[in-house]
């Protein structure tokens, strides 16, 4: 599959900004046999045939988003975990896969400082991914928690706030 082919146009006003306060309350497009049905989340379990498997994701969004600064040069960055690097949990990892963005590109060997972490670049994917080592005085993953932000999808248009920590 190519994900050009899951790139269609939607128009603004139909994204969500916000959850809604309920979350069994969300829209859910039903692709059958007969067609396209619009239903809710709370219609689901009426959806799935008896004896089928479902899976269920319960995993929780880390505030992976760290902003900070080069060390020497003060330039702005943008580090996005995606996770940890080598089979350890998020509470202990310290060497990271992730994403950059600043206005030159992270190479191994740079650096960046965000707050009381330091992120240390230690090599470049030839598919842009990084992997980095954290660094902190602190249990690196309180530091995590402390210095970064929810990672708000780039269709939400607008800054974080405090209930997106416990929504994502």
């Amino acid at each position: 599959m190519r994900t050009a082919d899951l790139d269609y146009a939607l128009p603004v006003e139909r994204i969500a900004q916000h959850p809604l306060p309920e979350r069994d309350g969300a829209r859910l497009l039903v692709v059958s046999p007969e067609g396209l049905m619009h239903q809710s989340v709370r219609d689901w379990p009426h959806l799935v045939p008896p004896g089928a498997l479902v899976v269920i994701n319960d995993s929780r969004v880390i505030r992976a988003r760290l902003r900070g600064h080069r060390a020497g040069t003060g330039g702005r960055v943008e580090v996005l975990l995606l996770g940890p690097s080598r089979d350890e949990s998020v509470e202990v990892a310290t060497v990271w896969s992730a994403l950059g963005r600043s206005n030159r590109p992270l190479r191994p060997g740079a650096v960046v400082e965000v707050g009381g972490l330091r992120v240390d670049v230690l090599e470049r994917g030839a598919d842009g991914t990084l992997t980095v080592e954290l660094h902190s005085d602190e249990p690196v993953a309180e530091a995590i928690a402390r210095e970064g932000s929810v990672p708000i999808p780039p269709y939400v248009r607008r800054p974080e706030e405090e209930a997106d920590r416990d929504r994502y």
